[in-house]
């Protein structure tokens, strides 16, 4: 947002030693932020007024001219395309170097083999206007040489503000309310406008035009005035002068007073062509309904927006933008001139559903104050009255209004004020600072009664906190002493979900080469279905997001099997690991609301991995062993045991509980061949999911403990067993170690199944480690590993397989 200095001036005489850089510090230090301050001239750099000497031909372009310039200093040679150019006419003229406001550099350059030594300009190619039609011609009072800004009396500064550092005080989107607040601070008096209650009286009943808001709740008030006697022509020079230096293009005299008092008031307004329209009403509009907007965009409105609107069509899309088949044009002889208080959250939605944020939608969506209508009007309409000498009031002012609601006063304490500002503010230098802000205020004693000006909104002052801040802040932040907190400090909490879930992300990354994924908590019915999960163990959403995300996932291997699935075109191997919460239909802590025994779903932090390759039984045992190393990091010792619990999507034979401590704890499988082909999965994957508090739980307070290697040597064999596909590892695993203490590990390092061993048959390949505190013998172990074979060989019917 740019604001003008000498707009400023109109309502606030600033000292003479304070210059517009102190005053943009000023403001930077206790207002808002302003990002620079530029004289209006600097604008206009290297652009000087020159006199047509001659007009020539092109030799080499139809469409061209030379022009032979005199600057004073020197004669300058300009190729130009402009047809409205003639000697003796005095034309602003941009040198080389020149930067103008539409961001174009001059430089001297040839055109059709002509040197040009700068450019003749428009209007709208200073800023001065929309005016495209030719070069802009100068009147009389030019002289040659002379500086545009001279010539055109740029004397002011312009303020640039950050907008985003003023987004919650909607009273300082005006020059008038950045007055009232610059007033504040340096404690000078605000000139109140002649023109404040310029208004005509209301009329209960308006014949000259009706209006009715059928929307009160969103309109809290709409007032109009019906004018007649109306020319519509080119503004005045210092109103148009006081746009540009906001940043705005003068349109006309009735558009840009319209403008002009939005930038002045805060209260943006809006002119319609009387003889165009038959009413105006406040509605909401209709699903596909259609208006023409001024930008010349045709646009179909959904249901729920705010218009303004006639017995025939819409007129406008409140607060954001007019419609053009009620426009001001050269024709307009009456205008029905609007000021209005539309709600805050409307506004936006108007906006972000058309697309369209404008000069009004902003200060709206910011919630004006209902009283800043007739404030914006009566500027209006004063000067109107000014520039059309023969205005006319048709009837008196529309003002259809919902009924205010009172501001509620804060109460505050002064040693509460002062311990929370951290210095010894008197209270009557408090009472003061809140005055001059325009706050009422009442002492009652050891404590204040305060209530907000009306253009100070409720929704930023609400509280004992808000008070505490615009005193700190007209003291002035830098006054106020730098003192450290005293706080007593102490370390943090910690979380042990929170630490454990971080340790485990390292290992599945660095140690198991997996990616981590973040997948939705919502999952599809259909692809539930075709894992062979039962949908009525999910639980459904009341307001699902699409139509393929209707359920809370009750376990996280949908999302990862789809992972796999979306990966597998693009590697030979896949995997990855998901930390994340699973939702099941059992009551959980949370309450809802003030329901008696209502629950919101059960919530469980879960840990899943999913692995894919070519092999399935090589990625089951890469899953073991990425769950195994696990485990050890936290010196427990994982088992993988047998089962009876098989979720749908699984393969039944490498399927196992995994148990720590006798304690189960999660799942580990493959995915059988019927779910991987209904999914579309083209590789072998294997999934395991860890109920992670549990795992949590087993992990506390587990250290690893100091045990000496022992000094006798350990012995170590193979031996590749023959046993019935039906048999279990785990069984067999389980008699060896209990068959003798001198069997101190085993480790199956390959199974095999073929023609080589029989159709029903599989061979499973173990390491052995043998030791003792002893010296073992040769003979020794292998007379054990008879009795072993014999033992096995009874209990499983296994055989040694001879390779």
């Amino acid at each position: 947002m740019f604001i003008s200095l000498n707009w400023l001036k109109d309502f606030v005489t600033l000292p003479k030693n304070i210059s517009p850089r102190e005053l943009a510090d000023r403001l930077t230090r206790q207002t808002m932020e302003i990002e620079s301050v530029r004289g209006q001239a600097e604008f206009f750099d290297r652009v000087a007024i020159g006199k047509i000497l001659s007009v020539a031909k092109h030799p080499q372009a139809d469409r061209l001219r030379i022009a032979v310039l005199d600057l004073g200093r020197e004669k300058l040679s300009i190729v130009c395309g402009a047809d409205n150019i003639k000697t003796g006419q005095m034309v602003p003229v941009a040198l080389p170097g020149a930067l103008l406001p539409n961001g174009l550099k001059i430089e001297k350059t040839q055109i059709r083999g002509e040197w040009s030594d700068g450019m003749l300009c428009a209007a709208d190619e200073l800023g001065l206007g929309d005016d495209h039609s030719g070069i802009m011609i100068l009147t009389e009072k030019a002289k040659v040489g002379q500086a545009l800004a001279d010539y055109l009396g740029l004397d002011d500064f312009i303020l640039e503000v950050d907008n985003k550092s003023i987004t919650h005080r909607s009273d300082l989107w005006s020059h008038y309310g950045l007055s009232r607040e610059i007033a504040a601070l340096f404690d000078l008096p605000l000139k109140k406008p002649a023109w404040a209650d310029d208004l005509p009286a209301p009329v209960a009943a308006p014949d000259s035009l009706p209006v009715t808001v059928h929307e009160p709740a969103l309109c809290a008030r709409y007032q109009a005035l019906v004018l007649s006697g109306v020319r519509v022509e080119e503004s005045p020079d210092w109103l148009k002068k006081r746009l540009v230096a906001a940043g705005l293009k003068p349109i006309n005299n009735i558009v840009d007073v319209t403008n002009y008092t939005m930038l002045e008031t805060g209260q943006p307004l809006h002119a319609f062509d009387r003889d165009k329209i038959n009413r105006l009403d406040v509605r909401l509009s209709k699903n596909e309904e259609r208006i023409a907007l001024l930008n010349g965009e045709q646009k179909s409105l959904p249901g729920g927006l705010l218009l303004i609107a006639d017995a025939d069509r819409p007129l406008a899309v409140a607060g954001v933008m007019g419609g053009a088949d009620s426009e001001i044009t050269p024709a307009t002889v009456r205008i029905a001139l609007e000021a209005a208080n539309f709600d805050f959250l409307t506004i936006r939605k108007s906006q972000q559903s058309l697309g369209l944020r404008t000069e009004a939608s902003i200060r709206f969506e910011k919630f004006l104050p209902p009283e800043l209508c007739s404030f914006g009007l009566s500027r209006a309409f004063n000067l109107l009255k000014k520039i059309c000498p023969g205005l006319r009031v048709e009837g008196g002012l529309i003002d259809a209004r919902s009924e205010n609601s009172p501001r509620p006063a804060i109460k505050v304490k002064i040693d509460w004020l002062n311990r929370r500002i951290g210095l010894a503010i008197k209270k009557e230098k408090a009472v003061a600072y809140l005055v001059r802000l325009g706050f009422q205020v009442e002492d009652q004693g050891d404590e204040l009664l305060i209530t907000a000006p009306f253009w100070r909104t409720a929704k930023e002052i609400s509280r004992p906190e808000d008070i505490m801040e615009e005193i700190a802040r007209l003291h002035g932040f830098d006054q106020l002493p730098l003192t450290l907190p005293a706080v007593r400090l102490s370390a943090p909490d910690q979380d042990k979900n929170l630490l454990f879930a971080q340790e485990a992300r390292k290992i599945l990354v660095y140690n198991g080469a997996l990616s981590e994924v973040l997948n939705y908590s919502f999952v599809d019915e259909k692809f539930l279905a075709k894992l062979n999960l039962s949908t009525q163990d999910q639980v459904a959403l009341a307001n699902p997001i699409s139509a393929q995300q209707t359920l809370l996932r009750s376990a996280l291997a949908p999302g990862l099997i789809a992972n796999i699935i979306a990966n597998q075109a693009r590697y030979d191997e896949t995997g990855f690991f998901e930390i994340g919460l699973i939702f099941q239909k059992l009551p959980g802590v949370w309450p809802v609301g003030d329901q008696d025994g209502a629950f919101l779903p059960h919530q469980e932090k879960r840990l899943g991995l999913a692995l894919a390759g070519a092999d399935g039984p090589v990625v089951f045992r890469r899953l073991k062993t990425i769950l195994t190393a696990l485990a050890a990091a936290y010196y427990l010792p994982l088992e993988f045991e047998k089962t009876d619990i098989f979720p749908g999507w699984t393969e039944k034979n490498l399927c196992a509980a995994l148990v720590i401590a006798g304690r189960p704890i999660g799942l580990a499988a493959l995915i059988s061949q019927p779910v991987a082909k209904r999914v579309g999965l083209k590789k072998s994957a294997g999934f395991a999911e860890i109920r992670l508090a549990e795992l949590v739980e087993l992990a506390a307070g587990r250290q690893a403990h100091y045990q000496p290697e022992t000094k006798f040597p350990p012995i170590k064999r193979d031996l590749a067993l023959l046993v019935d596909k039906n048999i279990s590892y785990l069984d067999i695993k389980n008699t060896i170690l209990a068959f003798s203490p001198l069997i101190r590990k085993i480790e199956l390092f390959d199974v095999f199944a073929g023609d080589q061993v029989g159709p029903k048959k599989k061979s499973l390949a173990f390491h052995f480690v043998y030791q003792a505190e002893r010296t073992l013998q040769a003979e020794e172990i292998n007379q054990l590993q008879k009795e072993l074979m014999k033992n096995l060989a009874e209990k499983f019917g296994a055989a040694l397989r001879d390779f």
